[in-house]
This record gives C-alpha cells, sequence and structure tokens, in this order.
C-alpha cells in the first residue's frame, strides 16, 4: 500500500496475451482445470469515462452487455465489490460511493452516500465498510477509521462509536472478517508497527497486538496480504534503491498475534513484485521483470511455513497487469499491454483457466478502450 498517494489516484485493496508459454507446456485448455462456477460471472470494467458490464460464461468466453458500456457519475471508476455482489464500491476524486448491482446486472447510483477517498476495506462476511481518509483522500497519523453499517437499501450508518484507532493505516482482513492487519505510521507517514486490529460483531474496532517494524529508508510502498487460509500475513516494501521487494512472513494466531516465520529480503529480485494468491492457497502469482524481460510467475507456497519459493513453476511472458481472481479461483484476468491513453491502442483484457498445477490457460480476449482499465471487479 503507498503512504504518499498521488490526489487523484484511486486506491483499492486488494492486488495488477496473445500468446501462452510456460516451463510445462503451451496454450490449451487443461483436462486437470479447477471447476468453474455454476453461476454466471460479470466483470465491471472502468475505461475513462465509462464502465463495461461482460459476462463470462461456463467456457470462460467473455460478452460484453448489450447495454454496455454506461457513463458513471463523474468519472467514477470500480474500486471494491461486495462479497455478497449486491453493490460496488465506485471511485471519484474526492468520494467513494456505493452503487447497486440490478438484477439486469447494470449499476443503479440512486444512493446520494458519499465516503471520503482514501484506503477502503469490505468486511469479507459482507458486514461493515471500513474507509480511513480525510477530505482529499489523505492519511496521516491522526487520521481515523471510519466504520459504516451495510444496511438494506445501500444504506450506511455509521457504526456507534465510529471513528476508530487513528494513526493506523487498514491494509487487509482476514477470510473470515476477525481482524483488520494495519500499518502504523508516524507524523511523517513512515511505517513503524504492523497493527492488528479486531473486528467486533457490532463493528467497533480495538488493537489487540502492535508488532513494531523498520524499513529501509528508501521504501515506497508496503502492502500486506492474508493467505487464504487465515494463518499467515504477508508484508512486503519495495526499495527505490536496490530496485526489489522484501517479503515478510508473519504466522497469525488466533487472538491475532504475530510470529515470523519466514523472511526473504531478496524476494523482488530484479522486480519479482508480489501479485497475489489462488483461493486455495497454493500458488502466488508474480509479476517478475529483469533487464531483459518480464513475466507473470506461478509461485508454490509452502503450506506450513508459509514460505514462497521465488523459482517460477510456470512463466506467461510479458508485462501483466494482474486483476486477480473470480471467487472459485478457477479463473484468472489480466490485461495487457499497458498502454498510455490517446495512443489509438486498445487494451486487451484475457480471461484464463487455472489448473490444479498452477498453469494457465487462455480462454477468451476482449478489447478496452485506449487506456488502461482504472479498475475490473470481479462478481457473481
Amino acid at each position: 500500500m503507498s503512504l504518499k498517494p498521488k490526489p487523484n489516484t484511486i486506491l483499492s485493496p486488494f492486488l495488477i496475451l496473445l500468446s501462452l508459454v510456460s516451463t510445462g507446456g503451451c496454450g490449451g485448455k487443461s483436462s486437470n482445470s479447477v471447476p468453474p462456477p455454476q453461476n454466471r460471472e460479470f466483470l465491471y470494467v472502468g475505461n475513462e469515462t465509462t464502465i463495461s458490464v461482460v459476462q463470462i460464461d461456463s467456457s470462460g468466453k467473455l460478452q460484453e452487455l448489450p447495454s454496455s458500456p454506461f457513463t458513471a457519475p463523474n468519472d467514477a471508476a470500480p474500486v471494491i465489490a461486495d462479497p455478497q455482489s449486491r453493490f460496488l464500491i465506485l471511485g471519484a476524486y474526492p468520494s467513494l460511493f456505493p452503487a447497486a448491482i440490478e438484477s439486469s446486472h447494470l449499476l443503479s447510483f440512486a444512493s446520494n452516500t458519499k465516503f471520503a477517498m482514501g484506503y477502503p476495506l469490505i468486511d469479507p462476511r459482507g458486514r461493515f465498510f471500513f474507509d480511513a481518509a480525510d477530505l482529499g483522500g489523505k492519511f496521516t497519523s491522526s487520521t481515523p477509521i471510519h466504520v459504516y453499517s451495510i444496511g438494506a437499501n445501500l444504506s450506511f450508518p455509521e457504526v456507534p462509536g465510529s471513528p476508530f484507532e487513528p494513526g493506523i493505516l487498514p491494509a487487509v482482513t482476514d477470510p473470515e472478517g476477525k481482524f483488520i492487519f494495519g500499518f502504523g505510521v508516524d507524523a511523517a507517514q513512515n511505517v513503524n508497527a504492523i497493527v492488528t486490529i479486531q473486528i467486533a460483531d457490532t463493528g467497533t474496532l480495538t488493537t489487540v497486538n502492535t508488532l513494531p517494524v523498520a524499513f529501509n529508508a528508501d521504501y515506497t510502498d508496503v502492502f500486506g496480504h492474508v493467505h487464504p487460509s487465515g494463518q499467515f500475513l504477508y508484508v512486503t516494501n519495495y526499495s527505490v534503491q536496490n530496485y526489489q521487494y522484501a517479503l515478510t512472513v508473519y504466522k497469525i494466531g488466533a487472538t491475532g498475534t504475530l510470529a515470523k516465520t519466514a523472511f526473504e529480503p531478496n524476494f523482488g529480485l530484479a522486480g519479482l513484485g508480489f501479485v497475489g494468491f489462488n483461493p486455495a492457497g497454493t500458488f502466488v502469482y508474480a509479476q517478475h521483470c529483469s533487464s531483459a524481460a518480464c513475466s507473470l510467475d506461478t509461485l508454490s507456497v509452502d503450506q506450513s511455513t508459509g514460505a514462497i519459493n521465488t523459482t517460477p513453476l510456470f512463466s506467461l511472458p510479458g508485462w501483466w497487469n494482474l486483476k486477480g481472481f473470480d471467487r472459485s479461483g478457477a479463473r484468472l484476468f489480466a490485461v495487457t499491454p499497458e498502454s498510455e491513453c490517446n495512443l489509438g491502442v486498445s487494451d486487451v483484457l484475457t480471461v484464463f483457466d487455472v489448473s490444479m498445477t498452477g498453469q494457465l490457460h487462455p480462454t477468451s480476449t476482449l478489447k478496452f478502450g485506449s487506456c488502461p482499465p482504472s479498475g475490473l471487479l470481479v462478481v457473481q
């Protein structure tokens, strides 16, 4: 998570093709793919001033809905999806606001609710929306975390006692919605602690563990990821001087305590950026760039310690803007290339089948405009 965002940057938690080459084979649909979801899935893709709605059928084919794309208020882009597929949180500087997902799978913007654009999270159980921001999306050592209940008809009443825990930048929740793991910052916005915040059933937030940390002075970004099992917290920080990420793995205790289990100072050697897990937690997908080329790598995860093996099982060549998985883990979505706006170069969205071994197989592609998508969310 970047600690010094640009004023007009949409901040999103969680993480970002025409040929397929891997160390284990090429192309084609695998017979050992993860079973696809039974329900239809839909993608919401922000592109400049519009949002496109794309349906994914059982074979992985992408098809844009006839009424798509449509113009969103203030050129807003998708930021976070409700885990129960009731709404999206959209962002248009300086505000975040909810948009209901209608039965037609278009979005309704009737709600007058607005939040300050900052560092938002949604409870994985669909109970609460968390937002840490001052007016204009700024974050300081005194900025608190606002907690809103998610009610019917897109009502978001702030819970009693909110806001909570000032100066802790929320990064990620565990899969069961018991904890928020955030970063404590000093007056200069330097991360000085990893903080565990307990989420009560009422939405009240309480700090239950603080682990002091120190990063190299030249870091630019600190990110948090939780293993899908809820057992491990991963913290990465990027060094501008060394052009690499360092990775620390912590075991998460039942009460939210953190114990270091692995440290990989050269995890990002030559530009290996941590991207995210498949939902089963058996693999991590990471963007790797050297002076010669870039690739998207499939890396294995040690289930006992949480350590990540940086030797790729499979690699896809090129620069990939990874957009994440669907909930089943059967599909992964990515965009290429990273074009500049107004150059007439279309970005290509690709959907992949994910095999049991972590290999990716492309099933469909779709072009979007002349700018990299400003947001992409998957719902069922």
